[in-house]
């Protein structure tokens, strides 16, 4: 259970890293990337990206931005898929590199133990993720989110275009500077 854990952890990371990576190359803008729930115990940033490493590293966010509305749908879904995607990926190579045999198998190796559990981890997190439900109101799965895509509007897409505009306005508004609001 202890290595499913920390493999858990390190897939949690990976995960939110591949949905950033996708986003970057469909040409979409990567505003913040958070690994985690509950109080932040770090920030940084990693490539312009913003990023937030949490206590419980167990669950991760990466928030988007389309750039364009050229095949938004497509590249949304894509963006959705890369997470679980990257996970499958590297449970498919453990089972190539190690056979399906040892992959199956008991041991006292606590190496192989480790990998079968970063494996079963990875499977797990894969398939959990690419359930279709909303944990909570305005949160989707990965799985949801690949589903919803095709029927996403392109007034939905204009809206996260302009969102960041409109944040800022309101922030100078309420600072009273309407000048710089209008900018």
């Amino acid at each position: 259970m202890v290595w499913f854990f920390v493999a858990w952890v390190l897939l949690t990371t990976l995960h939110q890293i591949a949905h950033a990576v996708m986003a970057r190359t469909v040409g979409w803008r990567v505003i913040g990337l958070r690994v985690g729930l509950g109080p932040v115990v770090s920030r940084g940033v990693i490539f312009d990206v913003p990023v937030e490493w949490r206590l419980f590293p167990i669950v991760g966010l990466v928030e988007v931005l389309p750039q364009d509305l050229k095949s938004p749908r497509l590249k949304n879904a894509l963006i959705y898929a890369a997470g679980p995607g990257i996970e499958l990926i590297f449970a498919g190579i453990l089972v190539i590199a190690l056979g399906w045999d040892v992959m199956m198998s008991e041991t006292d190796s606590y190496a192989i133990a480790g990998l079968q559990a970063a494996a079963l981890a990875a499977v797990f997190g894969a398939g959990l993720n690419l359930m279709p439900f909303s944990p909570q109101p305005g949160v989707v799965t990965d799985g949801l989110g690949i589903l919803l895509s095709p029927f996403l509007t392109d007034e939905h897409f204009k809206r996260l275009m302009v969102q960041p505009i409109l944040e800022q306005a309101d922030h100078h508004l309420r600072g009273g500077n309407p000048q710089a609001a209008k900018k």
